[in-house]
């Protein structure tokens, strides 16, 4: 049954209630600001994408995503499962920006788990210049989850798209929660990259909620 937009009567609540951030706001704010404090630029990308970026170029391992059915282009034709390649297209787009640059992104990612599509919190960042090594990107890890009071540790880590030797596993209380690292000549080239890329990434959920 209806009655009308026009017979609702507003009415002032008869309690009084005291507005606050989710804790969800409250964590992305604190982690936005520590990054923006280190130099680095918020982006924004899509979360639609193509196999070809998450999986040619980017040279990760072959996995399953949540498709669409009828995309209208191939360029948004499944859902991202994480940021690394979303950020690697972004730097592509700004190869002709002046150096170094230094972006991140906190945003959802969706994966498939057991035949079920699965939504997660990341953070990650890219920072590019003329020299740019592990111990750069890896040193935004450590300077980050320090102000966050956490206390982390790192184990090799060897594949793609990173170099060998190069990369690392970024363990909280004995659990992997991220992976940190230098990126591979080869996909730098698949990703038109004229300079060395170090990045980061991690499961926000592992960690804070």
């Amino acid at each position: 049954m209806a009655i009308g937009l026009e017979n609702i009567k507003p009415e002032i609540p008869r309690i009084t209630t005291i507005g606050r951030l989710l804790k969800e706001s409250k964590i992305r704010r604190i982690i936005r600001d520590i990054m923006i404090g280190m130099g680095f630029q918020e982006v924004i990308t899509y979360m639609l994408s193509s196999k070809s970026v998450m999986e040619d170029k980017s040279l990760l391992e072959k996995r399953e995503f949540v498709e669409l059915i009828n995309p209208v282009s191939s360029e948004y034709e499944v859902l991202r499962d994480c940021l690394l390649p979303k950020l690697l297209q972004f730097l592509s787009y700004n190869i002709h920006e002046p150096y170094p640059q230094k972006i991140f992104e906190y945003g959802d990612v969706v994966y498939v788990e057991n035949g079920i599509a699965k939504v997660s919190t990341h953070l990650a960042a890219a920072i590019s210049d003329y020299k740019v090594s592990y111990e750069d990107i890896q040193a935004v890890v450590v300077a980050l989850f320090k102000a966050l009071s956490k206390n982390i540790s790192f184990k090799p880590y060897n594949k793609l798209p990173f170099i060998e030797g190069r990369a690392a596993e970024i363990i909280l209380d004995g659990k992997s929660i991220g992976i940190v690292g230098e990126i591979s000549p080869r996909v730098l080239v698949n990703f038109g990259l004229e300079f060395p890329v170090g990045i980061f990434e991690c499961d926000i959920n592992k960690f804070i909620f």
